[in-house]
């Protein structure tokens, strides 16, 4: 990437597939010089060594996208209770337009929560549940009094077991939701 001349700039989607450290502010540079971040409506970002701080940092500089894929997270406890605190975070989810969030690695109820608070305007999710977190993530979701989720309408749980079926219909009967749940290990939820 550091060597790259080319710049691809009618590019509206960007996949960026990392797999070893690299500094935040050379990262934002070497991609502004390739694309041109505010065309991009769907990002994709590959890669367990990409820290959080750094895709909040990127979509803070990528205005018009929609669509947001996470194939992994680098972030710990640490990062978490800070980057809430942060000014990036904060103006990235206030100008940020993700309506459409794919997260393909395990996450717990703060990670869903931290994701939540970043994308105010989720409209379809789609992420993997610790089984321990399950029912209080879907729980925070469906929540009428959570306004980071009012937009949201799906809700995909990926790779579930059979046992978690029985037990969104019954939450969804306890929190009053009138909703449809389909699926054998994928459960896709919307109301």
């Amino acid at each position: 990437m550091d060597n790259c001349s080319i710049c691809f700039s009618n590019a509206d989607e960007l996949t960026i597939s990392i797999e070893e450290y690299m500094p935040c502010n050379s990262t934002i540079a070497i991609l502004n010089r390739i694309v041109s971040l505010e065309k991009l409506n769907k990002i994709i970002i590959n890669g367990e060594h990409f820290p959080f701080d750094i895709v909040v940092k990127i979509l803070c500089f990528t205005p018009n996208y929609s669509k947001l894929i996470l194939h992994s997270l680098l972030l710990n406890e640490i990062d978490r209770t800070s980057l809430k605190n942060d000014s990036t975070f904060r103006m990235t989810s206030n100008k940020n337009k993700i309506t459409n969030l794919t997260v393909k690695s395990m996450c717990t109820l703060e990670e869903v929560k931290l994701f939540v608070e970043l994308c105010p305007r989720l409209q379809h999710l789609s992420m993997k549940i610790l089984q321990e977190d399950f029912i209080s993530t879907i729980k925070f979701l469906l929540s009428k009094h959570n306004n980071d989720t009012r937009d949201l309408l799906t809700l995909r749980i990926q790779n579930t077991g059979n046992i978690w079926f029985a037990r969104v219909l019954i939450l969804l009967k306890s929190l009053e939701l009138s909703g449809k749940i389909m699926g054998d290990h994928d459960y896709f939820l919307w109301w």
